[in-house]
C-alpha cells in the first residue's frame, strides 16, 4: 500500500519534525515539545537501541553533588526547543563536562536518535574537528566528501542531542560547529568551553562554582549536607578515608577550605583527596601554598585536570600575549576594579579587557592560590 509519509516530501516532514516529542498548547497558543513519559514506546524504542553506537554518552565516575538546578535550567532551555546550540561556559575544573553530561542525559530520551558525546580535547587543528566527529560518532564516509561533508550528511537524517566537549583551545572551528544546527534540523548542540564560541545560533550558561556557606553561619557536622560545596568535599574524602568523620571543628576547617578555593569543584576534590594524609584542619592551615597542598587528583582524569597548577597553566596557555600581559597588571586589585581602573593601570583597550573576562574568569582563583609565575 502507497504510504504518503514516504514520498520526498513526507520524509522531508518527517525529519524536520522533532520525533520522541509530543506537542503542546503553551500560554498564548504556541505549540512547544513536552518531554516524553517514562514507560511511553519511545522510551522502550530508545531502551532497544544498540548500546555500542559511536559516541555513547560516558558513564559518571561517581555522584554528581550540588548541580540539580543548573541541570534543571538547561533541560528546560532544551526541551522550550528555543536553544539549538547551547554552551556551557566557565573556568577549568568548574564542572562543564560533567553538568553537560547531567543534561545530555537527563533529555536523551526526548531524542529519537538519543545523544552522543564528542570531545576535542586532544585535538590541536580546528580543521580536524570534522574528523573527530567522524571517528567518535563512527560516521561511514562516502566517496570523494570531507569530513565536514560526512558530518552534515551524517546529521541531516537524524533527531539527536550533540555534546561537543572541550571547544576553548579551537575558536576557529566555531563557525563549523555553530553552522550544525542549520544544516541539520534535528540535531542540538550542548558545547562546552571556558568562553563562549560567538556565533549567532548560540545560547550561553556560565556554570557557576559550588555553593558556599554564606558568611556568619555556624558551621556544624548536620550542616554539610545542606551546602554543596561541602558535601562535595566530605563525599570524595570518604572515597579516599573510608572512616572519614566530622567533629564541628572539622565542620569549620571544610568551609575554610571551600571558601578559599571558590568552591570550585576540581579544587574541593584535590583537597578531599588529601583526607588519606591530612585532617581538615591540617588541609586548612596548609592554604597559604594552596598549589602544593592541592596535589595530584585521578589518575585517568586529563592530564591538565590532575592538578589545579595544570588546570591553570592550560587556562593561561589559551591567552594571547595581550591577555597575559593584562592579566599579570591585573593581579594589583586585591578584591576587583572598575572598568576604568583597569584600563588606567594596564594600558589595555576594552577589547582586550572583554576577551579577558571571557577568557580567564578563573582569575580571582589563580591569584589567590598565589602562583608564582604569573
Amino acid at each position: 500500500m502507497h504510504d504518503p509519509a514516504l514520498t520526498d516530501d513526507g520524509l522531508r516532514e518527517r525529519r524536520a519534525r522533532p520525533r520522541g516529542l509530543a506537542a503542546v498548547e503553551v500560554d498564548g497558543g504556541d505549540v512547544a515539545p513536552a518531554p516524553l513519559a517514562r514507560g511511553s514506546a519511545a522510551e522502550s524504542e530508545r531502551k532497544r537501541r544498540p548500546a555500542g553506537r559511536g559516541g555513547a554518552l560516558p558513564a559518571a565516575p561517581n555522584a554528581t553533588i550540588g548541580r540539580a538546578r543548573d541541570v534543571a535550567a538547561n533541560v528546560g532551555r532544551l526541551r522550550a526547543g528555543g536553544a539549538r546550540l547551547l554552551t556551557l561556559t566557565g573556568p577549568g575544573g568548574v564542572g562543564k563536562t560533567r553538568l553537560a553530561l547531567e543534561v545530555a542525559r537527563a533529555v536523551e530520551v526526548d531524542f529519537a536518535d538519543g545523544a552522543r558525546f564528542v570531545s576535542l580535547a586532544a585535538l590541536e587543528e580546528p580543521e580536524g574537528v570534522g574528523a573527530v566527529i567522524v571517528s567518535s560518532l563512527a560516521i561511514p564516509p562516502l566517496a570523494g566528501e570531507s569530513a565536514d561533508e560526512a558530518v552534515e550528511r551524517f546529521l541531516a537524517a537524524k533527531h539527536l542531542l550533540l555534546v561537543i566537549d572541550n571547544c576553548e583551545h579551537l575558536p576557529a572551528a566555531a563557525p563549523f560547529i555553530g553552522r550544525l544546527p542549520g544544516a541539520c534540523p534535528g540535531v542540538t548542540v550542548l558545547a562546552t568551553s571556558r568562553e563562549s564560541l560567538a556565533v549567532q545560533a548560540e545560547q550561553v550558561h556560565p556554570v557557576p562554582p559550588l555553593a558556599l556557606a554564606k558568611p556568619g553561619t555556624q558551621i556544624h557536622g548536620d550542616t554539610l549536607a545542606r551546602v554543596d560545596a561541602l558535601a562535595l568535599f566530605c563525599e570524595r574524602a570518604r572515597a579516599h578515608d573510608p572512616g572519614f568523620d566530622v567533629s564541628d571543628g572539622d565542620a569549620e576547617a571544610i568551609a575554610e577550605i571551600c571558601r578559599r578555593v571558590d568552591g570550585l569543584p576540581l579544587a574541593i576534590e584535590l583537597a578531599a583527596a588529601r583526607c588519606g594524609l591530612l585532617s581538615a584542619g591540617e588541609i586548612a592551615q596548609r592554604l597559604d601554598t594552596v598549589l602544593n597542598v592541592l596535589g595530584t587528583g585521578a589518575r585517568d582524569a586529563p592530564a591538565r585536570q590532575q592538578t589545579l597548577r595544570a588546570t591553570l597553566d592550560w587556562s593561561h596557555s589559551l591567552l594571547d600575549d595581550d591577555e597575559r600581559s593584562c592579566f599579570a597588571r591585573l593581579a594589583v586589585f586585591a578584591g576587583g576594579a572598575t572598568v576604568q581602573a583597569a584600563e588606567t593601570i594596564t594600558g589595555a583597550g576594552l577589547d582586550t579587557l572583554d576577551r579577558l573576562v571571557a577568557r580567564a574568569c578563573w582569575c580571582a582563583t589563580a591569584r589567590r592560590m598565589g602562583s608564582p609565575d604569573w
